[in-house]
């Protein structure tokens, strides 16, 4: 059994943690992430969602694809992918009671950016709860699942083997 007091450090992933994937949520980034590669690279669906395919299973985001194979700003596609509205998510009491118990410092770690995960948060009336949002910006674009992306998680928190213990992921 984990107790509250037992971590210092509380680090979350957002997507289907903080809330329910069933809901939607990420089907409609995917559709933005086909539209934005159909318009940029003037490409039809089929071709758009081959490139998204490929570069999410070598690289483990699409994103991360684009960036290394086409050269892109990662800005603009940021921008246009979670430019989304949510009216499927809500507030959810028993979540927040839980993380609101928790003591320590709370971090959200997410391929996404950060402005997304505070709207996610926003909705969940969880803004003011969390410290710390480590995103795909502070991991230099390199995402999660790659190592790498958790080698600087552990930077940015400025976590080494002595204080890991005192950390959990969820």
């Amino acid at each position: 059994m984990i107790y509250q007091n037992s971590f210092q450090n509380w680090i979350f992933d957002l997507d289907n943690t903080m809330y329910d994937i069933n809901l939607g949520l990420f089907k409609k980034i995917s559709n933005r992430i086909t539209d934005f590669i159909m318009s940029k690279y003037s490409l039809d669906i089929d071709q758009a969602k081959k490139i998204q395919k490929e570069y999410y299973l070598k690289y483990g985001l699409t994103l991360r694809g684009l960036i290394v194979e086409k050269k892109l700003e990662p800005e603009e596609f940021l921008d246009y992918v979670h430019d989304v509205e949510h009216p499927e998510l809500e507030k959810n009491d028993q979540l927040i009671s839980k993380i609101r118990i928790l003591e320590g410092k709370k971090i959200i770690f997410t391929n996404a950016t950060s402005k997304h995960a505070k709207k996610i948060l926003n909705i969940l009336e969880l803004e003011h709860d969390f410290d710390q949002i480590i995103d795909i910006k502070d991991l230099e674009y390199i995402p999660k699942p790659d190592k790498r992306s958790y080698k600087k998680l552990l930077e940015c928190l400025n976590l080494n083997k002595e204080n890991l213990d005192k950390t959990i992921f969820f």
